[in-house]
């Protein structure tokens, strides 16, 4: 029990954030969350050490990461204050940072947090320049252009697989994300063409049909 031995809110904050680290680097992701919280009982440094507030949140988004809870996760990366970036090498990077928030966004927040939270947010904005390929395809994302997205999306996916904290989850988030596409693609149709939209994903028409049966079972498409 480390902090048994603090005396001051600094010292209890700084044993928390080198106990987190460890946490992380041993997967252990209950520690992480036991000593997230306990950090955040630190009001003062919170309230006036961003940077200190900002590694609480980034650890705590890995945490939410491995749990599976993606959109969870995804606003604690988008919210991390930019006056982290490389100050927590052992965790992550800023480039870490604008990946997990992008790509968890991407899969997991609906389309108005996901405005709100990443594309018109100015720090993050400001973040997705340090991973184009990422920034690039949220643009086309945004503009309804899949099949662009999609591509650029399957161009990370090497990054995706080198990353220790998403590898697990790289095929997930990437179907997460392709599912999305296809739902968004149906809303404004009544009908719609397996071949026409084969043709926009960039996939065969078997692979297609076979995406949007499973969506159909799913719920996930209504009225098809």
């Amino acid at each position: 029990r480390p902090r048994d031995f603090c005396t001051n809110p600094r010292q209890s904050g700084t044993v928390c954030l080198l106990v987190v680290e460890l946490g992380v680097d041993m997967r252990n992701y209950a520690l992480v969350r036991d000593y997230v919280a306990k950090a955040e009982h630190t009001a003062d440094l919170l309230h006036t050490d961003p940077l200190f507030a900002a590694k609480l949140r980034a650890a705590s988004g890995l945490a939410y990461l491995n749990d599976g809870r993606y959109a969870e996760a995804a606003r604690k990366f988008a919210t991390v204050h930019s006056d982290l970036t490389n100050q927590f090498p052992t965790v992550m990077s800023a480039e870490d940072v604008a990946l997990y928030g992008g790509l968890l966004g991407m899969a997991a927040l609906d389309r108005a947090e996901l405005q709100d939270l990443i594309l018109d947010s100015a720090t993050f904005k400001g973040r997705m320049e340090l991973v184009p390929t990422l920034r690039e395809a949220l643009r086309h994302y945004v503009l309804a252009e899949y099949g662009p997205a999609l591509a650029l999306l399957a161009a990370l996916r090497p990054q995706l697989d080198l990353d220790l904290h998403l590898r697990p989850h790289a095929e997930t988030l990437l179907a997460m994300v392709r599912d999305r596409c296809v739902v968004q693609y149906f809303a404004p149709y009544s009908k719609v063409s397996l071949v026409t939209m084969s043709d926009c994903f960039a996939v065969t028409p078997e692979k297609m049909e076979a995406i949007v049966a499973k969506l159909v079972r799913t719920g996930k498409i209504r009225g098809a």
